[in-house]
């Protein structure tokens, strides 16, 4: 009997455990309701930010100017809630490039260099807290595909990585028909692909050594997720994001039913 009562309190605090884990998954990651904005007068340069972010990572994690010598980071300028209102923010994200301290971000006031925000991150759960928040990763705006890539994901000398539009380039909806003709021309029947889910982003591949190009990726989804709750992907099609021309386009599985 006391085996049993044993046995059920190991039950009950593994049960709690999860809660609290769930519970702490379950606070919203602050940079999830940021914008992207331009600078101003006022605000202090990059630069200035970046040293104030280092001496703060140098200060809680214990990293050496070493460590610095073969960093990496990216800094975005933000508007976003902080908990003492609206403000305008230096996010600087930091890593070595060996990884041996802790990726790590910083959030200062970009006027007054306040630190905000100073705390590890990890790829993979800030991953998981964004798709609980917005769903699928495939299915999120431009800007948040572009904002959690500069966030948790690029660095300052990466060639790549999910943009915004700007002037010059092709709209979104002349792309995703580019992209729809594409795909049927290859075999997906129209009726199919009207009833998928479409995922769109705008993305700065590398060409070789020297040459970016701007592409639309067009992605065909399941609209309804697998046993592993991934959604199957059926066909992407990408065009050049100025000229329009269809650059790749590859069926995976027309079955829409996965």
């Amino acid at each position: 009997m006391q085996t049993k009562k044993i046995g059920l309190w190991v039950a009950m605090l593994v049960v709690l455990t999860a809660l609290f884990s769930l519970s702490a998954l379950a606070e919203t990651d602050p940079f999830l309701a940021a914008n992207f904005t331009d600078a101003q007068e006022k605000d202090m340069t990059e630069a200035d930010a970046l040293a104030l972010a280092r001496k703060e990572w140098k200060d809680r994690v214990g990293v050496t100017d070493e460590d610095f010598q073969y960093g990496g980071y990216m800094a975005t300028l933000l508007e976003m809630e902080t908990g003492g209102g609206p403000a305008r923010v230096w996010a600087v994200a930091l890593r070595d490039r060996e990884m041996k301290c802790p990726t790590y971000i910083v959030a200062l006031d970009a006027q007054t260099g306040e630190i905000l925000i100073s705390r590890p991150y990890d790829y993979s759960n800030s991953m998981q807290e964004w798709e609980n928040t917005l769903g699928a990763r495939p299915l999120w705006s431009l800007e948040k595909e572009a904002l959690f890539d500069r966030l948790y994901l690029r660095f300052q000398d990466d060639a790549g990585g999910f943009l915004l539009p700007v002037e010059g380039m092709i709209l979104q909806e002349v792309a995703t028909q580019t992209a729809y003709d594409a795909l049927v021309v290859k075999g997906i029947p129209a009726d199919t692909l009207d009833g998928l889910m479409v995922g769109v982003s705008l993305y700065r591949v590398q060409r070789g050594k020297d040459a970016t190009q701007d592409t639309w990726n067009i992605s065909y989804y399941h609209p309804v997720p697998d046993a592993d709750g991934v959604f199957k992907e059926v066909g992407v099609a990408t065009v050049d994001a100025y000229d329009g021309t269809l650059v790749n386009v590859i069926v995976m599985n027309p079955d829409s039913k996965g």
